[in-house]
């Protein structure tokens, strides 16, 4: 397995690339791509889909919000 990074901060994007070859000499690729979204802007793309954000947390375990934290956990409502 190779494995490699790429980060695309101007569109706040990471990728990571899986390349793997199996026992019969097949290679594979995988990749992940993530996106970072701030709470505004995550807030906006949900409200144009016609959802509401209710809450939002720094982690899945409920750690209340701060701006600037690695995660963002969010309660959203269809409206």
């Amino acid at each position: 397995m190779l494995e490699e990074g790429f980060d695309y901060p101007e569109n706040d994007t990471w990728l990571n690339q899986y390349i793997i070859m199996d026992e019969d000499g097949e290679v594979k690729v995988y990749r992940l791509w993530f996106h970072d979204y701030s709470l505004e802007k995550i807030s906006r793309v949900l409200e144009q889909n016609g959802f509401r954000v209710e809450n939002a947390w720094n982690s899945l375990s409920g750690e209340f919000y701060r701006k600037g934290g690695d995660w963002i956990a969010i309660d959203a409502r269809k409206v």
